[in-house]
């Protein structure tokens, strides 16, 4: 088994120290490794920061020519800085098969400490909270989105006040419709409010913890999430919301956990095609 970990110039040195962890992990198990700055054909491709532009079009290149694009990113939850969790996908910027095959054991998920808080059962007056994009996904196909949500947002909730939420850090989008701005922590935005629409975002799985409905148009939340605002009342009951959780303590894992994901990985999710 080939595989190659690519080491771009512009990796954060947290990034690379993580993926060094986990290439010398791999090394440990006895498979043919490199740890190159640029692309190579390769069997499984591993890259940090999927949606980066000198990953996104390398790694869609992989996976079109029928190798395994394993990719890394910041995780849903845990992102403290010690055993910090880093989220993965296969074949794809997101998992989109967290809710398929049998149901792991829940040791993941209750030593992060992670609970789901039933669903909210009162009457939902607060804002409809629109989560933005940020630039690297603007430039793999986020352009114009959230202008674009928001017009829709005006026309299906006539009544309703948005809050738009920038990602932190980062520009705000033109041409975005909102009445206020969204700062403060988020699970404070999210508690306030009665609706979390977005792309792709954390704040889907923080709003998941905390019963708050969600929309979803990608990322892994909409494995349990509508897609469409037009299905917005259609949210998943608790008991789906806590194995959703369950599942996704799976699909990310911190720089000690090299060994371990590889024996997940090659056993439970080697073959997945995702999208």
């Amino acid at each position: 088994m080939n595989i190659l970990f690519l080491n771009v110039p512009n990796l954060s040195s947290k990034a690379r120290v993580f993926l060094k962890e986990f290439f010398n992990a791999t090394v440990d198990l006895g498979y043919t490794c490199e740890f190159l700055p640029e692309y190579k054909p390769c069997e499984i491709l591993v890259i940090y920061g999927p949606g980066g532009a000198n990953r996104f079009h390398v790694g869609k290149k992989h996976v079109e020519e029928g190798g395994i694009l394993v990719c890394f990113d910041l995780g849903y939850w845990g992102r403290e800085e010690i055993n910090r969790k880093y989220r993965v996908s296969i074949n794809g910027l997101h998992p989109q098969s967290v809710m398929e095959g049998a149901r792991p054991c829940s040791k993941r998920y209750f030593r992060d400490q992670v609970s789901a808080r039933p669903n909210r059962l009162e009457p939902l007056d607060g804002p409809i909270l629109l989560i933005g994009n940020a630039p690297k996904s603007i430039a793999v196909g986020a352009e114009n989105w959230t202008a674009n949500m928001s017009t829709l947002l005006r026309r299906v909730f006539p009544n309703k006040e948005i809050s738009y939420r920038p990602k932190p850090g980062r520009p705000q989008e033109v041409k975005v419709s909102y009445d206020t701005i969204s700062k403060g922590p988020v699970d404070a935005a999210i508690l306030s409010s009665s609706l979390v629409v977005c792309r792709h975002s954390n704040v889907a799985i923080d709003a998941c913890k905390l019963g708050v409905p969600v929309v979803a148009e990608l990322g892994a939340a909409n494995c349990i999430y509508p897609k469409a605002i037009r299905d917005y009342i259609i949210q998943p009951p608790h008991k789906v919301r806590q194995e959703f959780l369950e599942r996704l303590a799976y699909w990310q894992w911190d720089i000690t956990e090299g060994l371990a994901f590889w024996q997940w990985f090659f056993t439970t999710q080697g073959k997945i095609n995702e999208t």
